[in-house]
């Protein structure tokens, strides 16, 4: 089995081995999370025991009765920590209130940073949303001083924070990595105007643009200016001007950014193709800030291949947007050159706004409405019994096709045969099923599901839960079950989905039905079969199902194929078991988050799926573990 190594940053690795084998993770008893009062700013901590008064001496002018009277002692109220506040608690979805209780804070000043940017897992990303944007009681400080924060490419880097307010900044950083910058900037609105840095009003600044808040940008430029002369000020306030076809302005602007020798050779190659000067762009551009980003949009492109390489969720859902730019009237190529441009450009742009769906950067309709514009009337139309999903082209056929057809069956015909196609391919030319579940899932729901589209009950079961409209997947789930005595095919079907069905049901009772398990096994071709079936073995006893070693023995019949699977190093391996067995419940998600890395459960190894579906389950985190292992079986096309 050929093997590649994880992703995970060797600075984390080392300082996890560190944590992990010495007194790191022995608990203390809690201190405060906010700098001594000799620190100049200091407020008092909010979880820091009042003092307690010296013992007065005896007073014989107090009488005895009054002298036994309680002392009254008075105190400022001290103020809630920022590190606490949240969008979300427990009933809605998130963590309690003591989600940090035990977790070390300088372990977790390593962990948080160092969370998967880019996260192809549906049911993975609304798990770290989940844990950034809980409202919980910070973890206990050791006192040590905290590490800068680590900026994340793709949204500037904030300055280090001080002790009170290093999670929330964490937090927040993390939102933005991922792209989340609805829920980043409805978390810092809770932030009190006294308690904002200047590290979140850049961070603010950097989710306005993104989100097309270009006048609040704008504005807390113009602010910051009367104050500092910090060049990312400077460039927001450039970009604002030629935004509001301001020219003059920009000009001005730029000429003293260069005075000042300010170095950014992406920010002034954009400024270039604003003013219509295209050339080729700088090399090692990396992950753009997101002005970087507004400037390219302004400009309309092009956008170089390495900026949508770098996998940054914003930044593919940022250029997903950005239209090829129209033939130049200079422009000498031939008409058919220039034709076959323009079509590779459009092709480009399909793949950028999947990918950018993936990540859950972009929503799906956005990604439907660039497949109902492609314009494939003069091409050929491949039979749909020959097409595939290797092309964009043909990706975008069968959506066209299917949406231009009004009875039912004949829609159901050409989405089965997408998404039966999407299965087989697992992702490897085309999207996964995660997101073609998401282009589809419209189409279907538009479907009945009646007794007549039986056959299509396991397509439209899969791409629904894939796309995580659970309510709508289980009634083609049940359609398929309620006719399995009567039909054979919806027997066939229901046993395909037998695993589905069983990791959705929570706390199935009993021993492992091995007549479910043997009929699960026809249902796959036969040489995938020894595969198929450790893998779902794999995950079935990770989700506390009772496997036996008997349930193994159909699966040991075949060599399985060679496949390349992501290797999780021992020690976060190591630290996920430490915090489960602590019943550390944050740091268990966040070990879990790492584990998983950037590909998801379903391209990490066996041993370190498992620990995570374990382990989450352990900490009480059951729906988000069994939404993992569902999704994992859809996407290897289970």
């Amino acid at each position: 089995m050929s093997v590649s190594i994880n992703r995970c940053p060797a600075a984390l690795i080392a300082a996890a081995a560190l944590l992990l084998s010495g007194p790191a993770l022995a608990q203390s008893a809690p201190v405060s999370l906010l700098p001594s009062q000799a620190s100049a700013g200091a407020a008092p901590a909010p979880d820091a025991a009042p003092a307690v008064p010296a013992e007065p001496g005896p007073d014989d002018a107090v009488p005895a009765e009054e002298s036994a009277a309680p002392a009254i002692s008075s105190s400022a109220l001290e103020a809630p920590s920022t590190d606490r506040i949240g969008l979300i608690d427990e009933a809605g979805g998130g963590f309690s209130a003591d989600m940090w209780r035990g977790t070390d804070l300088e372990l977790l000043r390593r962990l948080l940073p160092h969370l998967p940017r880019r996260m192809d897992s549906l049911a993975q990303r609304r798990l770290a949303r989940a844990l950034l944007l809980s409202s919980a009681t910070p973890p206990a400080s050791s006192g040590a001083a905290p590490p800068p924060v680590v900026g994340v490419e793709g949204a500037s880097a904030l300055p280090a924070a001080p002790p009170a307010q290093w999670l929330l900044e964490t937090r927040l950083i993390g939102l933005a990595a991922i792209g989340d910058w609805d829920d980043a900037l409805a978390l810092m609105d809770l932030v009190p105007a006294d308690q904002m840095t200047d590290g979140l009003r850049k961070l603010r600044a950097d989710g306005s643009l993104i989100t097309g808040r270009t006048n609040d940008a704008c504005a807390e430029a113009a602010t910051a200016l009367g104050a500092t002369g910090d060049p990312y000020w400077q460039k927001i306030q450039i970009y604002c001007n030629f935004a509001n076809n301001q020219n003059s302005a920009a000009a001005l602007g730029l000429s003293v950014l260069r005075e000042q020798g300010i170095q950014d050779p992406l920010f002034f190659w954009t400024v270039d193709l604003i003013n219509g000067n295209r050339r080729l762009s700088p090399p090692n551009l990396g992950r753009p800030e997101p002005v970087h980003l507004m400037m390219l949009a302004k400009a309309g492109g092009p956008v170089p291949d390495a900026l949508v390489q770098t996998g940054d969720p914003t930044t593919l859902a940022v250029v997903s947007g950005i239209a090829p730019p129209a033939d130049e009237k200079t422009d000498k190529t031939p008409a058919a050159q220039r034709a076959e441009r323009r079509k590779l450009a459009e092709e480009s742009r399909v793949v950028v706004a999947e990918r950018a769906v993936s990540a859950g950067t972009l929503e799906a309709e956005r990604l439907r409405l660039l497949y109902r514009q492609m314009n494939l009337k003069d091409e050929p139309a491949p039979a749909l019994a020959t097409v595939t999903v290797a092309t964009v082209r043909e990706r975008v056929h069968l959506f066209q096709t299917a949406l231009a057809q009004n009875v039912p069956a004949a829609r159901a015909e050409v989405i089965g045969r997408a998404i039966e196609l999407t299965r087989a391919d697992r992702g490897r030319q085309g999207p996964d099923l995660i997101t073609a579940g998401q282009i589809y899932a419209p189409l279907i729901q538009e479907i009945p599901p009646t007794p007549d589209l039986v056959w299509f009950s396991g397509s439209a079961a899969r791409a629904l839960i894939a796309a995580g409209d659970l309510a709508k997947g289980r009634e083609w789930l049940d359609l398929a079950r309620s006719m399995a005595r009567t039909s054979i095919e919806a027997g066939q079907i229901a046993d395909g989905l037998w695993p589905i069905d069983r990791l959705l049901t929570t706390g199935a009772p009993g021993r492992l039905p091995p007549q479910a398990l043997q009929a699960w096994r026809e249902t796959i071709a036969e040489d995938r079969r020894a595969e198929f079936q450790g893998t779902l073995l794999n995950i079935l006893a990770a989700a506390g199902e009772p496997i036996t070693a008997s349930d193994w023995l159909t699966a040991m019949d075949n060599s399985p194929p060679e496949v390349t699977m992501l290797v999780t190093p021992p020690r976060i391996i190591n630290g996920l078991a430490l915090a489960q067995r602590e019943k550390r419940v944050g740091e268990t998600v966040a070990f879990a988050l790492l584990a998983l890395g950037e590909e998801g459960l379903s391209s990490v190894e066996p041993a370190a799926a498992q620990a995570v579906i374990a382990a989450l389950i352990a900490v009480g985190r059951d729906k988000d573990a069994r939404a993992l292992a569902v999704e994992a079986l859809l996407v290897e096309g289970l």
